[in-house]
């Protein structure tokens, strides 16, 4: 759905409150680009994406069909780990989900997953399901995302008190199983301790 659309043989494009959906997800940004040629598509302009537990905003999304690659810019999001797999390709619409959901964006039921994420131990997100992130740019090759600098915080509120700052940030699906590692990792507590934890994998 949108404002304006027009389509040529080789491209399609929608303008103006650019609303899609697929089964329970639904996707809004200001301009979708599609081109069924070189299977290009590219989003520009305030995109909020919503499914189930997930939730993301950033300002360009452009991703390659044909070879797997894109990038996302200016990125942030919330994830839960116990329904990632959630994310895909549905027959059916959902009839009770539009853009909507988008509406009410107030933190509910604020709760304390682990106390554990300090430890030595390999972090575990069997724990610590529900996490955000926040990042200039990701980069996407085949099942691998990639970015330079990368935040992570599970703490519910806008000033968390807990943060962890990655850098050579990565995430790999191999067959529905998702690691996160990065090259460096340090805690931030209350934005004045700074703990070096070295390498991380998640």
């Amino acid at each position: 759905l949108s404002n304006k659309q027009f389509r040529s043989q080789e491209i399609f494009i929608a303008e103006g409150d650019v609303v899609f959906q697929n089964g329970s997800s639904v996707m809004v940004a200001e301009k979708l680009q599609y081109n069924f040629k070189s299977k290009i598509l590219i989003l520009n302009g305030d995109i909020r994406f919503n499914s189930k537990d997930q939730f993301l905003l950033a300002s360009e999304l452009k991703y390659d069909f044909k070879n797997k690659t894109g990038f996302i810019n200016d990125i942030y999001g919330s994830i839960n780990f116990d329904n990632l797999g959630s994310i895909k390709i549905e027959k059916e619409i959902d009839e009770n989900i539009d853009e909507r959901i988008f509406l009410d964006n107030k933190v509910k039921n604020a709760t304390l997953n682990s106390t554990g994420v300090l430890g030595t131990e390999e972090l575990k997100l069997d724990d610590l399901q529900k996490w955000r992130f926040k990042t200039s740019r990701i980069d996407i090759k085949d099942n691998e995302w990639f970015a330079n600098k990368l935040v992570l915080t599970n703490d519910p509120f806008n000033k968390p008190q807990l943060l962890i700052n990655n850098t050579g940030f990565k995430s790999v699906d191999e067959d529905g199983e998702i690691t996160f590692k990065s090259n460096w990792s340090t805690i931030v507590l209350d934005n004045k301790i700074y703990i070096p934890t070295g390498p991380r994998t998640y």
